[in-house]
């Protein structure tokens, strides 16, 4: 982390976010084609994590030894990973109203967690690992979506939005303990969406020095913190917008 090829990626990152968002909105690409893409990049990419780390782990070399297992924690349930399977309901849910909540809540978690995702990286930054490439064209096509659908309108956020992503949000925090303190007592312990350790050693406010309830504690008062200022902007255009309706009705 904080290396050069870590660095290297993320330029490269930032510039592919640029030049396909710009792309997407020179030539105003509707969402629908944009969601197909962004469905079959994922499970492409996927794949490619799935195969990396196959590979690694060895399961194609020691046939003759004993039987190999991925790890766990290459199950996809980190909090970018499982925009895949919201991808999915948005693609073929009828239901518009919780596509639409949903949507929002996607945005959020691709708007403010990718990039802290990019600014740690819980992969290889090396240019010869293929996971590298999975990871970072990943997380930039998530922001890319996030970007495409908060510049089109398509996503529209309230009070009433703010308040289902926060319960969102505590329910996947809830789960994701839950599930990786299964997979701990089974001894392949997992740290889905880092409820149990930080991202990172030596974080200066993420840190396990307090124990593990203080860490939790502190995870969430900086996601909802981070959401909060992600909703800040939209909220504040509202209450603008309700403003100028109501002087017009009054004149």
């Amino acid at each position: 982390m904080f290396t050069t090829s870590h660095f290297l990626w993320m330029g490269i990152t930032v510039l592919v976010i640029l030049i396909t968002s710009f792309l997407l909105a020179r030539f105003r690409c509707p969402t629908r084609p944009l969601l197909t893409g962004c469905l079959v990049l994922c499970v492409i990419s996927e794949l490619i994590k799935t195969f990396s780390n196959t590979v690694e782990t060895g399961l194609f070399t020691n046939v003759s030894g004993p039987v190999k297992f991925l790890p766990v924690s290459c199950l996809p349930l980190q909090l970018c990973s499982l925009q895949i399977f919201f991808l999915f309901y948005q693609y073929f849910s009828k239901n518009e109203q919780r596509k639409a909540d949903l949507n929002g809540f996607m945005c959020m978690c691709m708007a403010v967690g990718a990039p802290f995702a990019i600014l740690l990286p819980n992969s290889s930054v090396s240019f010869s690992s293929p996971v590298a490439y999975q990871f970072f064209l990943f997380h930039a096509m998530l922001i890319v979506y996030a970007i495409h659908q908060i510049r089109t309108g398509s996503v529209t956020y309230s009070l009433r939005n703010l308040k289902i992503d926060l319960v969102l949000l505590l329910v996947l925090g809830i789960v994701s303990i839950w599930i990786n303190s299964i997979f701990t007592a089974m001894g392949a312990p997992t740290d889905f969406l880092y409820t149990m350790c930080p991202p990172a050693d030596n974080l200066p406010y993420l840190n396990l020095n307090q124990g593990w309830e203080m860490y939790v504690v502190k995870l969430t008062v900086l996601a909802m913190v981070l959401m909060l200022l992600y909703h800040m902007p939209f909220l504040l255009k509202n209450r603008g917008r309700d403003d100028v309706r109501t002087a017009s009705v009054r004149r």
